[in-house]
């Protein structure tokens, strides 16, 4: 607990900061042309999912 009160533990630490790793799962691969996949990934910590704000254009960091 901080000196406000305020719990502070791993997961309210990991949820607001982006450049923490989560783990994914790779829900499904389509292939849409030669030597190009679309892969559909989800997070399987739910309140990673649910704080996930990122945007199709926008920049972000994945490791496979």
């Amino acid at each position: 607990m901080n000196s406000l009160g305020t719990k502070i533990g791993e997961n309210s630490v990991s949820r607001s900061n982006p450049w923490l790793p989560q783990t994914a799962v790779i829900r499904e691969i389509v292939s849409e042309v030669k030597d190009v996949a679309t892969y559909e990934l989800a997070l399987t910590d739910p309140a990673a999912a649910q704080a996930y704000r990122f945007q199709p254009g926008q920049f972000n960091m994945l490791y496979v």
